[in-house]
């Protein structure tokens, strides 16, 4: 039912298990081989649209060699579900080919904006995948040694705890009204805040991360 509220396109998405193609070859003990093509991935399983070449049963163990674009990877692991075309299969190190799906999707995105919230989520998912959600990350004050950290809106936000593994608005200052600068004021205008937090170093240390460049 729509009540009318206008719907966030960013809250929609989910990337946990995004929708990509490549070409995939599963070596099974006896030197059985399948050859099929990636239809989906996240961090640690990835379906593949196949033709049984001979019987896959559950719990099968074998080493997958996943192409997306000019790139490979690989990974061990071991069939988890099968139906009429294809199977899951268990990664046990599917986080790079699942990171390189995730960027030609955020590739695509037209808005600055959309890429940035994207890549916050798909890093969280990788993160949490090898960290289990535990990783120290610096924030923004400690970065910056500003001393503004407990009166500052960044320091102060629950709502956006959290967020590229930050401590409340620790790791998303940018993006939150009523920071406070560097001289010990909040900014005067929201365009006036962007526009130097775009050329701030730990900006741009958290960008260069999320989107590894």
């Amino acid at each position: 039912m729509n009540d009318g509220t206008k719907q966030d396109p960013i809250n929609r998405r989910n990337f946990n298990r995004i929708s990509c193609s490549g070409d995939v070859t599963v070596n099974f003990p006896g030197n059985e081989k399948i050859t099929g093509t990636l239809r989906d991935i996240s961090t640690n399983s990835a379906f593949f649209s196949i033709n049984f070449e001979f019987d896959v049963k559950e719990e099968m163990v074998g080493t997958a060699t996943i192409k997306i674009d000019d790139e490979k990877f690989f990974s061990s692991g071991y069939v988890i579900r099968i139906d009429a075309s294809g199977f899951a299969f268990r990664l046990h190190s599917g986080a790079a080919a699942y990171k390189h799906a995730a960027g030609n999707l955020i590739s695509q995105e037209a808005s600055h904006i959309n890429r940035i919230f994207f890549g916050q989520q798909i890093h969280k998912i990788i993160e949490e995948s090898s960290t289990g959600g535990k990783a120290d990350k610096i924030n923004c004050w400690e970065y910056k040694k500003c001393g503004n950290e407990k009166i500052c809106a960044a320091a102060c936000s629950e709502e956006h705890n959290g967020k590229f593994g930050g401590k409340s608005g620790g790791r998303f200052c940018t993006f939150i009204d009523g920071t406070i600068s560097p001289d010990g004021i909040p900014w005067s205008s929201k365009t006036e805040k962007l526009a130097i937090c775009s050329k701030c170093s730990f900006y741009k240390l958290l960008m260069d991360e999320v989107f590894q460049r």
